[in-house]
């Protein structure tokens, strides 16, 4: 697989060893190192989590006119320096061994180093890297699964699974195969911190589900994990046989049926009779099996809600214990409130001695001011009568007036008395 939409002599320069234009030219050397990482990670691993190196890598990468590319494992240690890619080996030990890769050189820590030495024209180890960037978008497609079964949990065991039934929760099918399924069962453990990982179970483990842990190990698969998965997985093979059998009682009774109508021979009937029964009570003992495992699974839901409702009523006692040793002994407080209500009782006493102090106002002055205004109030109702009975007669002579002076008027002014 060729690089495409680049000129021929560019081609050229890309196929070639230019690991000497380091020296002679960096810009062309930084330019190729780009060109080849871009299409690795974007284009001939689109979509993928992993990146095959070795021979099988440089024969998809032959072109007809140049053959193989002598370069590669530069780029490849330059997107190992980066972070881009990891080795599976080194992934697999954490982050913290990334971070080792990432800030020694590659003459320092030789086995990042992509390149075989003894051999020149399969000169790239036969390794395996993970690709960062699409596991990281993976991680994103599936993070919204996770956080609804976190939001969704009521119970402890509704936190543990066997692998398969973890993915089916993610709905994650088929889309991945094995290798990258036990990649991503790395990173949600070692780089995410979501899970742990015991074998064939999977508990959940981050900090939005910390409550429901009863376990006292969240940072292990326990026993006690091992055997809620036991029960679980039990209850539903149950479950699945139950539903088995009731197809296969359902399927010999309708052969009953049509032996019946073609009244086929007594042998005949009597077997499948025979085998109904037995059926029904296949069923009826995986049914009192499924009943048994359903108790025991209610029984460990009520005991992890016991658990959990003992530290609710621990943190309960511990926190009123707090409060009531801040607030102090109970004599303490009785002569707090005393001592409040004396110093409240010498503030009213104060209050009222300042009332009295204060500029007192003269009573009898403010009654003979009272009888002056209502003396006043009565003059004046006394003349306002007075001006209603005076009459104003028609024969009166009208005056001429002056039309720049003020018109005659009918009004007498009285004056009122002061």
């Amino acid at each position: 697989m060729c690089i495409d939409n680049v000129p021929k002599t560019r081609l050229k320069s890309l196929y070639s060893d230019f690991k000497v234009l380091k020296e002679l030219n960096p810009e062309g050397f930084a330019a190729n190192k780009r060109l080849w990482s871009d299409f690795l990670v974007d284009k001939l691993s689109k979509d993928r989590v992993v990146l095959e190196s070795g021979s099988k890598l440089l024969q998809k990468l032959k072109c007809d006119d140049y053959g193989v590319p002598l370069s590669i494992d530069v780029v490849l240690n330059d997107l190992v320096q980066h972070g881009t890619l990891v080795e599976m080996g080194e992934f697999r030990k954490g982050p913290s061994t990334i971070l080792k890769v990432v800030r020694w050189p590659f003459k320092l820590f030789n086995q990042s180093d992509s390149r075989l030495k003894h051999n020149e024209k399969n000169y790239l180890k036969p390794v395996d890297y993970v690709i960062m960037p699409h596991l990281e978008k993976r991680y994103e497609q599936l993070s919204n699964k996770l956080d609804d079964i976190c939001s969704r949990a009521t119970t402890y065991k509704d936190l543990i699974f066997t692998q398969s039934k973890f993915w089916q929760k993610l709905e994650i099918g088929s889309r991945w195969n094995e290798v990258e399924l036990s990649i991503m069962l790395v990173y949600l453990e070692r780089y995410k911190l979501q899970i742990v990982v015991g074998g064939e179970i999977v508990k959940i483990c981050n900090e939005r589900v910390a409550p429901l842990d009863v376990s006292g190990r969240p940072d292990k698969v326990t026993e006690l994990d091992k055997n809620i998965v036991s029960v679980e997985t039990s209850k539903e093979n149950n479950l699945l046989q139950m539903e088995n059998l009731e197809r296969q009682i359902d399927k010999i009774s309708q052969h009953l049926a049509r032996s019946a109508k073609e009244q086929r021979s007594r042998d005949v009937i009597k077997t499948q009779l025979r085998i109904k029964q037995v059926l029904q009570a296949k069923l009826k003992e995986s049914c009192s099996r499924y009943e048994n495992l359903a108790l025991v699974s209610l029984d460990l839901d009520t005991a992890a809600e016991n658990v959990n409702l003992q530290k609710t009523y621990q943190n309960v006692h511990s926190a009123l214990k707090t409060v009531n040793e801040y607030s102090g002994e109970i004599a303490h407080l009785q002569d707090l409130i005393n001592d409040i209500s004396d110093e409240r009782a010498k503030t009213q006493e104060v209050s009222e001695i300042l009332a009295q102090n204060s500029g007192s106002i003269d009573e009898i002055e403010i009654d003979q001011e009272l009888e002056s205004l209502i003396k006043s109030m009565h003059e004046q109702d006394e003349a306002l009568e007075k001006l209603k009975k005076l009459e104003i007669k028609d024969t009166e002579p009208k005056v001429e007036c002056d039309p720049e002076s003020e018109p005659p008027t009918n009004k007498i002014q009285v004056p009122l008395p002061s």
